[in-house]
């Protein structure tokens, strides 16, 4: 996330690509309020205008956010609201768990996550398996059809 580049958002496509794993590199989209927020964000004074020079997310000295800046600003927002600490890599693997329950596939899941193997999806996908079958058992009421 922090190393998202300006020039890598494609704002009128509303998609934007990234660094995934390795060389690969992932494609999301951006919904309508993703794109607004990135927008909205003025200019901050005395300082370039968000995203400039190339980065997309600036600290609060205004140069590129780093991942350490990223865990820092994670651990205070997570202080703010009295919640127990994360960490930044648990909100992907909350992404990919709620790509798959909402029935995304592993080959679309890869390519959004930037996954270069069909081990990842497996990997990310575990916590939740069982109770994701259950709901897909449930939904699909097979019993109900003989």
């Amino acid at each position: 996330m922090a190393s998202v580049l300006v020039e890598r958002v494609d704002f009128t496509a509303r998609r934007r690509g990234h660094p995934g794993q390795g060389e690969e590199v992932a494609v999301c989209t951006l919904r309508g309020q993703d794109g607004k927020g990135i927008n909205a964000v003025p200019p901050r004074t005395g300082q370039a205008p968000v995203g400039a020079p190339g980065g997309m997310w600036l600290g609060a000295r205004g140069k590129q956010l780093t991942p350490s800046g990223i865990y820092q600003m994670i651990e205070r927002r997570c202080d703010l609201a009295g919640i127990g600490r994360i960490h930044p890599h648990q909100l992907r693997h909350f992404a990919a768990d709620a790509w798959f329950a909402a029935g995304g596939s592993d080959q679309d899941g890869m390519r959004l996550f930037g996954w270069s193997s069909l081990d990842m999806p497996r990997r990310y996908g575990r916590a939740n398996a069982e109770q994701r079958a259950i709901e897909a058992h449930r939904r699909m009421a097979l019993g109900d059809q003989l």
